[in-house]
């Protein structure tokens, strides 16, 4: 991502300021060889599934409810596509296992947080709550090295 999430979220959280340190620079980038519509799925739906040109248009929340409505295909699987695909700045997927595990180890809680909890705390790292998640991530995969 880009040096800007780097700054904001070091600035705004002291944990997410030593995820930085502890794993380096932000890894994502978005998967540019294939379009967001062959990516997810190769069917001829009437306009539920945006087009290439289409989607880079609509917000996050449009493409969600849009996408959602195909048979199979959930909220953190069009997270994943936003993130991912088309390189979006502000997804948070709250109801990841590894950002809610990541969570919980980088902010020392006994329990996996709640997706609210981490919407509701994923608010001061707008807009650039998607380099936060690859933190959390980061945190989540580091625990498990651990053990």
């Amino acid at each position: 991502m880009t040096p800007e999430a780097h700054k904001h979220l070091s600035s705004i959280d002291p944990v997410m300021r030593l995820l930085i340190r502890e794993h380096g620079q932000c890894g994502l980038s978005p998967e540019t060889r294939r379009t967001p519509f062959q990516s997810l799925v190769q069917a001829a739906l009437s306009g539920v599934v945006p087009g290439p040109r289409e989607i880079v248009n609509l917000s996050d929340d449009e493409i969600i409810l849009r996408l959602t409505q195909v048979r199979g295909v959930g909220r953190w699987t069009v997270e994943m596509l936003l993130i991912f695909q088309l390189g979006r700045h502000d997804v948070l997927p709250a109801h990841d296992f590894g950002v809610r595990n990541g969570f919980r180890h980088a902010y020392r809680k006994r329990a996996l947080p709640e997706p609210k909890q981490i919407l509701a705390h994923g608010e001061i790292w707008r807009p650039f709550r998607t380099t936060a998640s690859w933190y959390l991530w980061c945190a989540a995969d580091a625990l498990k090295k651990k053990k």
